[in-house]
């Protein structure tokens, strides 16, 4: 029933059943920040926030959403900005801030709620209720996308010309794949957390399956310069859905990589 909405440098929560907006909170600063991602918690009571920040430092931010209740009542109409009130949630719902050296482009939360994994160069993941937080790994290169597998086992990162699979249950061990495309952007679980999919900043999307120790390629689809920029499984793993740079949805069959254009979303 709601939304989160990040916007420059202010989060905003929109109400589905009210049809409202309310602005959450902002970056105090006189210098550039920016929200990069965010990320509602599977139990729907926190919100991750991934920053650019060039005055307070690039960082990730836990922010609590249950602490900040009434905000319903704070009305900001999407279409009638007159009369308008707010009200500021800053020393409710700011809590645990996970420090980055470089802009915080992904944040992923544990299919329990309990951890949050954000990156940039480097892989932090924060336990929740535990002070600070454990670097995975250190200046490995700029990720570009992080997910968490629905079985909570594995982290999936996707970089240049590589995926890395982190393996969470058992001290953060790696398997590496390496890819023949470019820049990979955008990576996604299967909800049997078996598969992995993954495209490029051009035109490939792949497919991967682990079976036991190995991971193996199952399907390599070219979408013809379309310049998928996010993947995504659907609930029953039979489809993934891609948008394009220019504002397509593309379907492709899990199975075989047969492709469906459906609409134009309007450019990106």
């Amino acid at each position: 029933t709601k939304i989160a909405i990040g916007s420059d440098n202010v989060l905003w929560l929109y109400s589905c059943l009210r049809n409202i907006a309310v602005e959450m909170s902002s970056v105090n600063t006189d210098n550039y920040s920016e929200i990069r991602c965010l990320e509602w918690s599977p139990d729907s009571t926190k919100i991750a926030i991934g920053f650019e920040n060039s005055d307070q430092g690039h960082r990730a931010e836990i922010w609590d959403s249950e602490s900040a209740n009434g905000w319903e009542d704070s009305i900001y109409s999407l279409t009638t900005r007159s009369n308008r009130k707010r009200k500021r949630y800053d020393n409710k719902i700011r809590g645990v801030c996970i420090p980055h050296d470089e802009p915080v482009d992904s944040v992923s939360w544990s299919p329990d709620s309990s951890k949050l994994a954000s990156a940039c160069i480097s892989l932090n993941v924060h336990t929740m209720g535990q002070e600070g937080y454990v670097v995975v790994a250190n200046r490995i290169g700029y990720i570009y996308d992080l997910r968490w597998s629905p079985d909570g086992k594995w982290l999936a990162t996707c970089m240049h010309a590589q995926i890395e699979l982190w393996n969470m249950s058992d001290g953060g061990r790696n398997k590496v794949i390496n890819v023949l495309q470019g820049k990979m952007v955008s990576v996604d679980w299967s909800p049997d957390s078996r598969k992995v999919v993954i495209c490029d900043e051009k035109e490939f999307v792949s497919v991967f399956e682990l079976d036991g120790e190995n991971v193996n390629v199952i399907l390599n689809i070219d979408c013809e310069g379309r310049n998928i920029h996010t993947v995504r499984w659907s609930p029953d793993s039979k489809q993934i859905a891609g948008i394009t740079h220019n504002g397509y949805l593309i379907i492709i069959n899990a199975m075989d990589g047969s492709q469906e254009l459906k609409i134009l979303c309007g450019e990106h």
